[in-house]
């Protein structure tokens, strides 16, 4: 892992490393895994006790590989350096980390499809038949469990094969698992806390209230189908414990894009709600990810800035800057029956 930014050097600027953890915190005494990180040192020689750690959201991203190719990200962490250390690290299953199953995600389904199916391709709304006949033998294959051996098949073949897909499948998309999204990640967790708990009529409210042209072409069927593989994995906690809003006071800092398709504008409002110490930054012109799309550092300084004085307002003047207000108000405003809701 490199940085080929100018004026970074591993060792001097930066540097590389890894952590064991456990596998399952409940049995430390068992397998452990590597979690892989990358410290951005802070240029003052008396920095900050307390890094900035950086999460990559996803769920599932790599926050290695975003540092390493995103120049935008890099300059969005210059203010904050020049403060305290920055450590992104990937967290369990993704990016440079111990991968958690056999091999990339989409890829177990097609080998799922190819034991059962006599090597015909297998689509999400087959899975359903596959697991009322065969749920064990599928949930050990896509979650790499070692009694998947005792069934009869070579492990390192299976793991093999897949990222053999996975590869090809790269050559022809341009996409990898290991570098955009964990598949296996990305849905264990948004079926334990969000698609198990919303119906689809939900989802049909939040597609018809949408400004924008993306969810229409995810479609409500595709939805449907998501719902039903989430089916293939567990579901730990009750809709109290994951649907309840966060209350607390503890100072927080929320970026709200009027054009997140990912994480919509209307959800940091109500975010807010129950959050009465929270600063909030509107970008109307704006996406999803501020520190990957504000090219003039202005995300990484009101960031720094909240972090020297959590309870002060940050200074968000460079957000009202003629690139950040372009006037896409329309779409803002088209949220606000939703939010009301």
């Amino acid at each position: 892992m490199a940085l080929t930014y100018e004026g970074e050097a591993e060792g001097e600027t930066y540097g590389c490393g890894v952590i064991l953890v456990p596998l399952n915190h409940a049995d430390p005494a068992r397998r452990v895994i590597e979690l892989v990180y990358l410290g951005l040192r802070s240029t003052p020689l008396s920095p900050a006790p307390d890094p900035m750690v950086y999460l990559s959201g996803g769920p599932g991203g790599s926050a290695l590989h975003k540092i390493s190719r995103n120049a935008i990200v890099s300059l969005n962490m210059t203010a904050t350096r020049k403060r305290r250390d920055v450590i992104f690290y990937d967290q369990r299953g993704t990016g440079y980390s111990t991968l958690l199953a056999c091999g990339p995600f989409n890829a177990a389904v097609g080998v799922v499809g190819e034991l059962y199916y006599d090597r015909t391709s297998v689509g999400i709304e087959q899975l359903e038949d596959i697991a009322e006949g065969a749920r064990a033998d599928v949930l050990t294959l896509l979650t790499c469990a070692a009694s998947y051996q005792g069934a009869g098949f070579d492990l390192s073949q299976v793991r093999e094969t897949m990222w053999a897909i996975h590869d090809l499948a790269r050559s022809m998309s341009g996409g990898s698992e290991r570098t955009t999204v964990s598949l296996a990640v990305l849905y264990n967790i948004n079926c334990a806390e969000d698609i198990g708990f919303t119906p689809v009529d939900e989802a049909q409210a939040y597609f018809d209230a949408s400004p924008y042209p993306g969810p229409l072409t995810f479609g409500i069927q595709d939805y449907e189908n998501i719902t039903l593989f989430c089916r293939f994995f567990p579901a730990p906690f009750t809709k109290d414990e994951m649907m309840s809003p966060v209350d607390s006071d503890t100072p927080a800092l929320l970026f709200l894009e009027g054009l997140d398709t990912h994480t919509a504008y209307p959800f940091g409002l109500v975010a807010a709600r129950t959050l009465p110490n929270s600063h909030n930054v509107t970008w109307p012109s704006e996406g999803h990810v501020m520190a990957a799309r504000s090219v003039n550092g202005c995300d990484g300084a009101i960031a720094a800035t909240f972090l020297d004085d959590p309870s002060r307002e940050p200074d968000i003047g460079c957000s009202q800057a003629d690139y950040d207000t372009l006037p896409f108000q329309s779409a803002i405003e088209s949220w606000s029956g939703y939010v009301a809701q």
